[in-house]
């Protein structure tokens, strides 16, 4: 019997393999059969099809997901309709499972959904499934009679202006401010904007918060955000929604709920009478109350409170974190909102309803954030009669819709469609740029600005929210600087993004700058679309510049010749770079490639960091198995590179900082002309390419070059320095994006304090204003001038165990503050040379070089193998230098460092001359952890050594002074064996060995000899014979 079953099943299984794809085939046949015949029935086209079989529906939905899980909504909204049929350019569909789902950014579809067939469209069974176990039968899952009955329970603590909603915000909003650290260090201002809102909604809802500002790892906070994001996987990958884990989901409701329902029990023990007299306390009477006011039920209650407190807390963060981001990137456009507040409200008292209604400029900022990011980037219908379509505008045709078919419209899309927006003007700024000037002669046409829906299903609290987020920018910048702070945006650090609904991921973290005087504040460059230019020029503090001989127009600022030092910064989205390197990059966590000029140069503060010469590459990627092999093609920009190997590549100390990068790889540069000829081709196209090659060609004279990328902001910075030297002031106009000109000076500012630079000058941006601004601030420096310089040669004659002799003129540290300080030295070697761990952990031998310790060694580091065979491109040392203690007689002192040199392969010479960087010379000074340097606009971060040290470290950098060729390279001659001589190296060597092997088997035959064992063999066997 068994043997029979046995014989049976794999018969059984090759018949499932063949009928099952079958089946599938048959079913999508006569699933399109079947809608095709629906469809011709109704009086409607379809849409363009995106996915005409269930496989490549299955790949859009779950890319879909994908795309929302990295922050890249928008672009895959914006995708879809690339291909789209010129008849019908705004809506697309796709089927799966004999379910039709249109997608559509087009205003008169919006329009017939949401208004002229309200009645044939509502959320529908599977939104109310999907999103029923966490708002219930709610205003937001519910159609029809139930729809209506919780909005007639909402509407009327939404239909009126009362005090109490005004000191609900003030409260919180100066809990937020008291958040605020100290001076000089960088705050995450979207998560207090998130915790503020959570707080103001349940004191608004409940009469009582959840004080997630006090307490931000809390309960409720941890288990609401975790419900949130679990939420809206589930609504992205609603047909799937069984298969998505959701035991944390279940029990971060059930938290949610042990907390809101005592507050629903104690309110309805109160009696009718009771709530009725409370009612007329426009300062007790809360949301809670006037719910129980007109229903009993304590499930209604709940499932109301809970869809209010979703929409009040992340709608308004989002935007409030969208505007604070957009305002950071436009200072004018802040000064001038500040201006008008304190001329409405005055610089004391909390703004009112009739200052809110005043201030049309705060409402124009709030209309522009809604407009790029509106708080509910897509929203979804069902269509709920047999037949019906959603009209197009006059010369398109209706698209036909079916019962069940789901219709998903995006405002976020809509609302950045070019052809939707007037041409651009003096008076109308490109839409993808944030320009509240635009609503003061512009008003949008109906159905094309959306932010809080439309129709019969408006949102009900959008005067709550607006009156919300007015106020919040009605009172903090000016409670925030009556108390000596001035809000300051940060382009470095962790990327804060709003999480209300992933869009897209801006860098967004504000800075606060303790200060004792007004004065403006320098804004770096960033722009989430379009590129942003940032050109200084650093003089020192007794150079003398007259404002007034600048020029300043919409094509260029052009100035006298100063002596300065040049600074070129763009920062660039993903979007904007060729689509070889965004893909490539897409693929890592980060990635930072940084060049210094092998050429002695001057530099100001705080231009004061520094590197070995060379190319330094670093990057952590996505997967731990990547492939170089994709970086290391791009990287032959710079050269011929040697690199696809991963092996060439060394693993960094997980001793260092959290964020620094995984890999690194060094290669000797001298020059970047090759790397502007090649790259010229690839990045220069258009009518802006010949400007594009000019500053390429600039590149020859620079002396750093830094380009920084990280997925969390998904923007590449590129960073050139040019060195001290007299040049003219002359900035052309940027004709991609917006153009910042800052001509700055080293000085004192007011407040100013030890560990802090400060700079005085002014600001321009091309095309926006005509006079420059004056500028006067101060920001903690990471990196530092020491008073010194040091020298590096080897000590002859060098053989293969040569000694690199570091001559320092100074023993003093560069500070008397009481900081710890010592010297140090980060040398960059190539394979060719190395230093031996072993040798280096003795300290009595150490002491005798100068030197205290070996703090970091890069590994692997083989001691034996030759150049020719050791795969990693070198190695990477930091040693910690030891001043002679007596001051005197240590005027200029030395440092030894022992190295060795790899066998290289035979040369026809007998000698190969190799090259070593100079290496970073610095004191590394502790301070305070929390000193702000990210607020620093010229910050440099991931050098290699200062990831080894603790976060609050100063590196005070000692100038490098070259040899005589001019050049921070020490050259070396390697002996090697000539390569004529190398044949006779051989054959000496085989005949070496074979006389000893024949000495050896000499001396093993004599010693058997003498050893008398042959002898005592014989004898036995003659005494046998006798006997």
């Amino acid at each position: 019997m068994l043997q029979s079953l046995q014989a049976l099943v794999p018969g059984q299984a090759w018949s499932l393999l063949i009928v099952v794809p079958c089946l599938v085939v048959s079913f999508g046949i006569i699933e399109r059969l079947v809608v095709n015949y629906r469809l011709s029935k109704v009086n409607g086209v379809r849409a363009s099809n995106l996915a005409g079989n269930p496989v490549t529906a299955f790949y859009h939905f779950f890319k879909a997901g994908y795309m929302h899980a990295n922050n890249r909504m928008l672009e895959n909204f914006l995708n879809m309709f690339k291909d789209a049929d010129p008849t019908c350019p705004h809506a697309v569909e796709m089927t799966i499972f004999g379910r039709r789902s249109i997608l559509t950014i087009d205003p008169e579809h919006i329009k017939g959904l949401l208004t002229t067939n309200f009645t044939h469209f509502g959320k529908g069974e599977m939104f109310h499934r999907t999103w029923e176990p966490f708002l219930g039968d709610s205003i937001f899952t519910t159609d029809g009679q139930l729809w209506q009955q919780s909005r007639n329970l909402i509407r009327p603590m939404f239909i009126k202006q009362k005090i109490r909603d005004l000191d609900i915000l003030e409260r919180w909003n100066d809990v937020l401010i008291s958040k605020l650290p100290p001076s000089g260090q960088t705050v995450d201002i979207c998560d207090l904007f998130y915790r503020m809102t959570l707080d103001a909604i349940t004191d608004y809802l409940l009469g009582s918060s959840v004080d997630s500002l006090d307490n931000p790892n809390g309960k409720f906070i941890t288990a609401f955000t975790k419900v949130q994001h679990t939420q809206m996987l589930l609504a992205i990958l609603a047909p799937f929604r069984r298969f998505i884990p959701k035991a944390e989901y279940y029990k971060g409701i059930k938290i949610l709920e042990e907390f809101i329902q005592p507050f629903i029990d104690a309110t309805l023990a109160l009696t009718p009478e009771q709530l009725e007299s409370i009612s007329k306390s426009d300062k007790e009477f809360t949301f809670l109350h006037n719910m129980a006011l007109f229903s009993r039920d304590p499930k209604v209650i709940r499932d109301q409170i809970m869809a209010v407190l979703l929409a009040g807390r992340d709608t308004t963060a989002a935007t409030l974190s969208w505007t604070i981001y957009e305002l950071s990137n436009y200072p004018e456009i802040w000064r001038k909102l500040r201006s008008r507040v304190l001329e409405t409200v005055g610089p004391e008292k909390a703004p009112t309803y009739e200052d809110l209604k005043d201030l049309t400029c705060l409402t124009h900022a709030l209309y522009e954030t809604l407009r790029l990011y509106p708080a509910v980037p897509f929203n979804v219908r069902t269509c709920l009669v047999d037949d019906s379509t959603l009209p197009g505008k006059p010369g398109q045709p209706d698209i036909a819709i079916l019962k069940g078919d789901h219709i998903l419209y995006s405002t976020l899309a809509m609302q950045r469609v070019p052809e939707f927006y007037p041409p651009v003007s003096d008076k109308f700024a490109d839409p993808a740029i944030y320009s509240p000037e635009r609503w003061e002669h512009w008003t949008p046409k109906p159905w094309q600005f959306v932010p809080f829906n439309g129709g019969p299903r408006i949102c009900i609290g959008q005067n709550f929210a607006m009156t919300e987020m007015a106020f919040t920018y009605g009172i903090d910048p000016l409670k925030a600087e009556s108390k000596g702070y001035i809000y300051y945006y940060s382009g470095q650090g962790p990327s804060i993004r709003p999480d209300a609904y992933k869009m897209w991921q801006p860098p967004l973290r504000i800075s606060i700058v303790k200060s004792q005087h007004k004065h403006s504040v320098y804004f770096p460059s960033h722009q989430p679309s379009i590129m942003r230019e940032r050109i200084t020029y650093f003089s020192p503090q007794d150079a003398d510049l007259d404002p007034n001989q600048l020029e300043i127009n919409d094509v260029k600022v052009q100035g006298p010749a100063v002596e300065a030092v040049r600074e070129h910064k763009i920062t660039l989205t993903l979007p904007e770079l060729p689509s070889e390197i965004a893909g490539l990059l897409r693929d890592l966590d980060q990635l930072q490639l940084r060049w210094a000029t092998p050429a002695s140069y001057n530099t100001l503060e705080p231009f004061s960091s520094r590197i070995s010469p060379g190319l330094h590459v670093s990057y952590t990627p996505i997967k731990e198995d990547h492939d170089p092999e994709k970086l290391c093609t791009a990287l032959q920009a710079f050269g011929r590179l040697d690199c696809s190997s991963p092996d060439v590549f060394i693993n960094l100390s997980n001793e260092r900082q959290a964020g620094s990068p995984a890999l690194f790889f060094y290669n000797e540069l001298e020059k970047l002309d090759g790397f502007a000829k090649r790259l010229g081709p690839v990045v220069c196209s258009g009518p802006t390419a010949a400007e594009c090659r000019k500053q390429l060609q600039e590149l020859k004279d620079a002396v750093s070059l830094d380009m920084s990328y990280d997925s969390t902001s998904e923007s590449v910075k590129i960073q050139a320095l040019w060195p001290l030297q007299k040049r003219e002031i002359s900035v052309p106009a940027s004709p991609k994006g917006r153009t910042e000109v800052g001509i700055l000076r080293i000085g004192d500012a007011p407040g100013m304090e030890a560990h802090e630079v400060g700079v005085s000058g002014v600001l321009a941006v091309i095309g926006e204003t005509k006079t420059p601004s004056p500028t006067m601030f101060a920001f903690a420096a990471r990196h530092r001038a020491a008073p010194g310089s040091f020298t590096s040669k080897f000590q002859q004659p060098t053989g293969l165990h040569p000694t690199l002799q570091l001559s320092l003129s100074t023993t003093a540290p560069p500070v008397d503050d009481g900081a710890e300080c010592a010297p140090y030295a980060y040398f960059t070697f190539p394979k060719v040379i190395f230093a031996d761990r072993y040798q280096l952990a003795d300290e009595l031998f150490l002491a005798s070089k100068n030197l205290a310790a070996a703090k970091y060694m890069s590994e692997p580091v083989d001691l034996e193998a030759p150049a020719y065979t050791t795969k990693e491109w070198g190695s990477n040392v930091l040693l910690e230098l030891a001043p002679p203690k007596d001051k005197a007689a240590a005027k200029n002192w030395t440092v030894e460092v022992p190295l060795h040199l790899r066998y290289l392969k035979p040369s026809p010479t007998g000698k190969e001359e190799a090259g070593i960087p100079y290496p970073a010379v610095f004191w590394a000074c502790n301070g305070d952890q929390d000193v702000g340097y990210a607020i620093n606009p010229f910050d440099r971060i991931n050098l290699g050594y200062d990831g080894l040290f603790e976060p609050g470290t100063t590196f005070w950098h000692v100038s490098p002074k070259p040899e005589a060729d001019g050049l921070l390279i020490n050259n070396i001659s390697v002996p090697v064996v000539k390569e004529g001589a190398s044949q006779w190296v051989g054959v000496g060597t085989a005949v070496a060995v074979g006389l000893g092997f024949i000495w050896v088997l000499m001396k093993l035959m004599g010693g058997y000899a003498k050893s008398g064992h042959g002898t005592v063999k014989v004898t036995e066997d003659k005494d046998k014979k006798e006997k």
